[in-house]
């Protein structure tokens, strides 16, 4: 069975190694999308190993089958079925009280990753509800020019920066000093071009493997860089897209 120890140990220097062969599989000056599809092929390759527990647990034991009671063996299998059961009990209640406290911390951990992630979506959810409809600016230019099934709409708020939300509906917002339609161009660019991408539907697997490894300084490190070569690659595209390098 696998002990939390083991799980800590093997994830800290398995993300190591992920991280730093994806540092220097992205080091510039490699196009920026490489460099994210490497740093989402190293977070990816962080949970593999234990997809691949998870389904070996699954799997029937292939000595699951009761060995047939025969004479010459029947009490030799019964002895080393007793002895295995003995020692499985007290391996069982001697369970270390430091495996306790870390399967507490990691649990700790997951909790506190919720909780995070929850306290944003509802800063998120007040930032979307102090929002006005924007009729000033429109996506439809680039939407088209990127063949999107759906324009986003736009929608103006006090201050903050412009982001990208919505599941339905994507709704570009903007903050109220960005109203012209030239000044908003390269923004409504860029955001339809994360639509066009997929950005909104897979930055949250992305930053996944902090909130699973949130004790590993690695899954952070490739959070961090996950974050910032998806906005390199969606500025790359929307400088081939607008003719503008910003």
């Amino acid at each position: 069975s696998m002990s939390a120890l083991w799980f800590i140990a093997f994830s800290l220097i398995w993300t190591g190694l992920l991280t730093g062969g994806a540092q220097v599989l992205s080091r510039e000056p490699v196009p920026a999308r490489f460099a994210h599809t490497i740093w989402r092929g190293a977070a990816f390759l962080a949970f593999l190993p234990w997809i691949i527990y998870g389904v070996y647990a699954l799997l029937p034991d292939p000595m699951a089958t009761p060995i047939p009671d025969l004479p010459y063996i029947g009490g030799a299998a019964e002895a080393l079925s007793t002895n295995a059961a003995m020692q499985a009990a007290n391996e069982a209640s001697a369970t270390p009280i430091i495996g306790i406290v870390l399967i507490a911390l990691l649990i700790a951990g997951w909790l506190g990753r919720i909780g995070v992630n929850a306290l944003c979506q509802v800063r998120l959810q007040n930032i979307k509800a102090m929002a006005s409809e924007n009729t000033d600016v429109r996506a439809d230019v680039w939407a088209k020019k990127l063949g999107l099934r759906q324009t986003p709409a736009t929608a103006s708020i006090p201050q903050g920066s412009p982001f990208l939300a919505g599941i339905r509906q994507r709704t570009i917002y903007l903050p109220e000093a960005i109203s012209d339609q030239r000044d908003a161009d390269i923004i409504l660019a860029h955001e339809c071009t994360h639509i066009a991408r997929g950005d909104l539907i897979t930055r949250p697997f992305e930053r996944l493997v902090a909130d699973v490894f949130w004790f590993s300084p690695f899954a952070w490190m490739m959070r961090r860089e996950l974050d910032y070569w998806r906005e390199a690659a969606c500025d790359e595209q929307t400088a081939a897209l607008t003719g503008d390098n910003f």
